[in-house]
């Protein structure tokens, strides 16, 4: 056993997690206890380990990299207590002589890459994603640990920069892993659960019937091009003239992405515009509830640059009603936030405390963790559209999700 690095990286453990790391100042010593090693007990059972084990602790009491005491009248036999010298260049030393960077280091590290990639990418999804993680880094401080380490961060946001500037339909992750790491697996056996793992956390409120597969496709990842879901009164007018009538297909249309390249104009036949966060409630919605001139759009969460490009084809001007109907959660309301930056008009639709408090017996319970996140954002201006059924959310510990809704009309 190398008695240095093994007793060192406790300490370190230990100092990483106390008080005074994250505030940078604290009177209690670091401490550890031989005594209460069972595997570091085991080795020195062994006379001549044990004197080596002594050497070394003598040795790192010398280099100023720890402090110890004796059991008292076992002097040269028992130790008491070792504890870590938290002076700036021990520290440094004890680093370097693990071969480790210290928690705030790599938590600072990543921080510098989103903080980088935010100021390049487009696609509102990721903007909103490096805003979160930020926020709370910035809320935590030194006690914040990113769930990635420096490297994997850097190869995430390679992924993300990739999807922001690529513009046709999904790429397949074989070929998204060979263009960015030379490897066809890398991406599949390195990056897709980290990925995931970060966008679960920090964003999507993923519907738990969706497969891994199904949403790295939403993000853009995966085999068959993004579906654009709508049903109402619009007709496209494509590059070659010719034109096709959505108007009577009552049941729903689907689109292509990579055919909107092929439309030139939209034909705008409607005086309504909904738009559905859920799948669910959006056919729930377009078989009960739509009227002949109303146009419906199922958004499945933030829009994908391709959803994003077919809003903007759609004309709102002289509208009678124009509303988002989404969970009444942080997803739901960043949403239409996300929806406002093209749609400035856009209302919400039963995203409010009345809606809220009608369906309570099936609302669903989040952490204080949640809760933390809603408190950040109480007071921001661009939440007050919001900010009664926040202060609901973070009276009850609940949210509401769509499909509960769905419940009591069924």
């Amino acid at each position: 056993m190398n008695y240095d690095t093994y007793l060192l990286n406790h300490l370190l453990d230990k100092y990483e997690a106390s008080e005074g790391f994250v505030k940078g100042v604290s009177r209690r010593r670091v401490l550890y206890k031989p005594e209460k090693d069972f595997k570091l007990n085991e080795e020195i059972v062994d006379p001549i380990e044990k004197k080596v084990f002594f050497k070394v602790i003598n040795k790192l009491k010398e280099e100023n990299l720890i402090d110890f005491k004796w059991e008292k009248f076992e002097e040269n036999n028992l130790i008491s207590e070792i504890w870590l010298i938290v002076e700036d260049t021990s520290l440094v030393n004890a680093y370097t002589l693990c071969h480790r960077v210290s928690k705030d280091k790599i938590a600072t590290q990543s921080i510098e890459i989103l903080q980088e990639k935010r100021l390049i990418i487009k696609t509102p999804w990721m903007l909103e994603l490096f805003s979160t993680i930020l926020e709370e880094a910035d809320v935590m401080g030194k006690s914040w640990k990113f769930i990635l380490s420096s490297e994997q961060t850097r190869d995430v946001c390679k992924v993300l920069e990739l999807l922001d500037n690529h513009r046709g339909s999904n790429i397949d992750k074989r070929i998204l892993s060979v263009n960015l790491f030379s490897d066809s697996k890398y991406f599949e056996n390195n990056i897709q659960n980290k990925l995931l793992q970060l966008t679960t956390r920090y964003l999507f409120d993923w519907d738990s019937t969706l497969t891994d597969r199904e949403k790295l496709q939403q993000m853009g990842i995966g085999f068959a091009p993004e579906l654009l879901y709508f049903t109402g009164p619009i007709e496209l007018v494509l590059e070659s003239n010719e034109k096709v009538n959505c108007e009577f297909i009552s049941k729903g249309s689907y689109l292509g992405a990579d055919m909107l390249s092929e439309i030139k104009d939209i034909n705008c036949l409607y005086t309504k515009i909904v738009t559905i966060e859920n799948l669910a409630n959006y056919y729930w919605y377009i078989q009960n509830e739509r009227k002949h001139d109303t146009l419906v759009i199922y958004t499945g969460g933030f829009l994908t640059r391709h959803q994003t490009l077919f809003f903007k084809m759609l004309k709102t001007e002289n509208l009678s009603e124009l509303y988002h109907w989404g969970d009444i959660d942080l997803g739901g309301f960043r949403i239409l936030l996300q929806i406002q930056t093209i749609w400035p008009e856009i209302q919400p639709l039963k995203m409010n405390v009345a809606t809220f408090e009608k369906y309570a017996d099936v609302r669903k319970k989040v952490n204080n963790g949640y809760i933390q996140k809603v408190k950040a954002i109480l007071e921001k201006k661009e939440f007050g559209l919001f900010r009664e059924v926040l202060i609901k959310i973070v009276e009850t510990k609940q949210i509401l999700e769509q499909e509960a809704e769905l419940y009591f009309k069924s």
